[in-house]
């Protein structure tokens, strides 16, 4: 669902047909050569009012694109925060967001140096990856309402289903980029 709404609001792009079934394969196989394809979803009730597709690498996740609900204000950072909190609590070194874009930086990303970046890319790569990202609906505000360092305990909790709510499922892809990347 995530990749469909995410072609949806951006177009088919890099993002095309052959592309969707190679990584839903390779979600399928549980990932290959110690990657593996993955998404985070916020649910607002019964409806999936954002998501993000991304793959992990060892230490490091790589955020390859993105959707939110135009009608479920801000839904789209929400989920970006929810995100890096099940990130951290899962033992993650590194999140790489891809471009830069505006509200990623009034969220607090930095835009390193390629040179820096690649460094702390390719030690985040070579860490033993953490478990799995199976992780059971968590209600966002759970997520939000502890401090990064406890976000943990909610994690293996699991805490009962309320709205809005995130999982992780299916992943995607994205082209590399010889500039700067959002950290």
């Amino acid at each position: 669902q995530v990749v469909r709404r995410c072609v949806q609001q951006h177009g088919e792009n890099w993002l095309y047909r052959p592309l969707q079934i190679a990584l839903g394969l390779l979600h399928k196989m549980g990932g290959k050569e110690g990657v593996t394809v993955h998404s985070f979803e916020l649910w607002e009730g019964a409806n999936l009012v954002a998501g993000e597709l991304g793959v992990c690498v060892g230490g490091c996740y790589t955020s390859y694109t993105g959707f939110r609900d135009p009608a479920a204000a801000s839904a789209g950072t929400l989920q970006c925060m929810c995100t890096a909190l099940v990130l951290q609590s899962q033992g993650f070194a590194f999140e790489d967001l891809g471009m830069d874009m505006t509200y990623k930086r009034e969220l607090g990303a930095r835009v390193l140096p390629r040179e820096v970046f690649l460094a702390k890319f390719h030690a985040a790569r070579e860490l033993t990856p953490p478990p799995a990202l199976k992780l059971p609906r968590t209600p966002a505000r759970h997520l939000l309402l502890l401090s990064r360092d406890k976000a943990d305990g909610v994690l293996k909790s699991a805490p009962g289903k309320s709205s809005p709510q995130m999982q992780s499922r299916v992943g995607g892809a994205a082209p590399s980029s010889s500039s700067g990347k959002a950290v």
